[in-house]
């Protein structure tokens, strides 16, 4: 079965640094900043090739997880995680569409890196849940146990769907993407698994620290 997120709107503001909050469970890998070099090499493009999406304005940071420094000289720019994680899953979205369009692929990477989505636990009165997906941390995919996260998008629509394995995966993510015929997708787990183990942490105990509040519920 597929889940998608409901809301596919970028959404900022949704807590400290315009990010979801979470307590004790976050981890270093999200407050550390991050060199060019290390960008780079996390989300496998070249040096010259990020240094070319910095000059073309695509990478977009907010509020305090603004990229910083850069523009003079010997002063080296900084990437927030979230940053790291925009540039890596539209890296990966550019390789797997074989030429999306930069800014198509960013924009789309920014649904991901930017925003997330909070389950809200709310049961009615007949015993269902008006929300059966987990929540899920902005720059995060849902934690392993629950399935693989996938992000699919096409013609500026975007969706990240939660995957366990049963269902009409093709069928599902044609509808979060208003029946579209043919998408560009990705396996957003993976990507945020090899930005994980090039910065030299492991993704499972990574994600066990991020949702260690929700998982223990």
């Amino acid at each position: 079965m597929i889940q998608a997120e409901k809301s596919l709107d970028i959404s900022f503001g949704m807590g400290l640094n315009g990010h979801m909050t979470y307590k004790e469970g976050i981890m270093e890998i999200s407050t550390n900043t991050y060199s060019a070099h290390d960008v780079a090499a996390a989300a496998q493009v070249s040096p010259a090739t990020l240094q070319n999406w910095l000059k073309r304005g695509v990478i977009v940071g907010h509020g305090n997880d603004a990229i910083e420094g850069g523009g003079i000289q010997g002063k080296h720019r900084r990437f927030s995680f979230f940053a790291l994680m925009q540039i890596s899953v539209a890296a990966a979205l550019i390789e797997a569409s074989g030429g999306m369009q930069i800014k198509q692929a960013f924009y789309a990477a920014m649904t991901f890196a930017h925003s997330g989505h909070v389950a809200s636990g709310w049961t009615g009165d007949d015993g269902i849940s008006d929300d059966d997906e987990p929540s899920r941390h902005a720059s995060y995919p849902y934690h392993f146990r629950h399935g693989k996260t996938l992000l699919a998008t096409v013609g500026g629509k975007t969706a990240i769907l939660l995957e366990n394995g049963s269902g009409d995966t093709f069928g599902n993510i044609r509808a979060a993407l208003q029946r579209a015929t043919g998408f560009t997708i990705i396996d957003a787990g993976e990507v945020f698994d090899r930005v994980c183990a090039a910065l030299g942490e492991h993704p499972n105990t990574v994600l066990d620290a991020a949702y260690s509040d929700i998982e223990a519920d």
